[in-house]
């Protein structure tokens, strides 16, 4: 069994202080009567890449989701963001009732890695960097960022 929710949203900056929106999702995943929980702090491009890496496999299950588009002028608007994280977390709701699992959304929510099990990230799932030119981490205690480039 998995629950997940986007509660929020969360302002950070990178090196150059150039500030972006990463939205907080919380997982709870069941594994042999254990719950397991995790957080990881999400950018807009990799919902966008898993919503992509999706869309054709799943007509069906996302016929009546209508992604988040992004926003040229409204980006940092309190309701552009809030919009988007009740998206995300629609989209996750959707996701997480297929049967089984899609392969790119247990690598987006990282279930393998946190309940002991390895496998190689396909490479559209790799999102290291906020910036173009940037590879410094955003840290955060008892999470996992994911960053986008």
């Amino acid at each position: 069994m998995i629950n997940v929710s986007v509660p929020k949203y969360e302002e950070l900056s990178n090196e150059q202080n150039q500030l972006f929106t990463v939205y907080v999702v919380e997982i709870e995943y069941e594994k042999e009567g254990q719950l397991i929980q995790w957080t990881l702090r999400i950018r807009y491009n990799a919902f966008a890449n898993l919503y992509d890496s999706l869309v054709d496999n799943f007509p069906k299950e996302l016929s009546n989701y209508m992604f988040p588009r992004k926003s040229m002028f409204n980006t940092f608007s309190e309701f552009t963001k809030e919009r988007r994280k009740t998206g995300f977390e629609e989209l996750l709701q959707i996701l997480v009732k297929i049967d089984p699992l899609p392969m790119e959304l247990e690598f987006f929510l990282e279930i393998d890695d946190h309940v002991n099990s390895m496998h190689e990230r396909p490479h559209f799932l790799n999102r290291f960097d906020d910036t173009p030119g940037s590879s410094a981490p955003v840290n955060s205690p008892a999470t996992t960022n994911r960053r986008v480039s």
